[in-house]
Formats: C-alpha cells, structure tokens, sequence
C-alpha cells in the first residue's frame, strides 16, 4: 500500500488539498493522511475530514515521556 502525508497550515492551504485529498481517497491502494495546524484544523472538521495534528503528538511524546531536545543536543 502506498501512503501519502499532505500537510496544511492554514485554511487556504486545506482548501487547496481537499480536492485533491477526495480524489485520493477513492483509490483503495493509498493510505492518504493529512496533517493540519492553526485554521487548517478548524476547516477539515467542518468538512468531517480526519487529520492529525499536534496536539496528537504532543500527547504521544508526553505520554511516552520522551524529551524532544536530545536529538538537538548530538
């Protein structure tokens, strides 16, 4: 399966990708993920499309209690 990671910031740029992320999702052989911040999130929820975001991650590295800075301090 191929899989595919579009990132938005904005709502401009989410709207730039919905189209693109519609036509995507009807082919069963891509696993296509979406990764939105700021507007971008509230502008695919109001479609009820599923994105990622950091809050996610930041629940992930919290929980797992992992500290982001070692890979600055090599």
């Amino acid at each position: 399966m191929k899989k595919i990671f579009m990132v938005c910031y904005g709502g401009i740029h989410a709207r730039m990708i919905k189209n693109v992320y519609e036509e995507l999702v009807k082919e069963k052989e891509l696993e296509v993920k979406i990764f939105a911040l700021t507007e971008g999130q509230k502008f695919l929820s109001s479609l009820n499309i599923p994105y990622m975001s950091m809050e996610k991650y930041h629940e992930i590295i919290k929980e797992k209690e992992i500290d982001i800075t070692d890979a600055f301090r090599k």
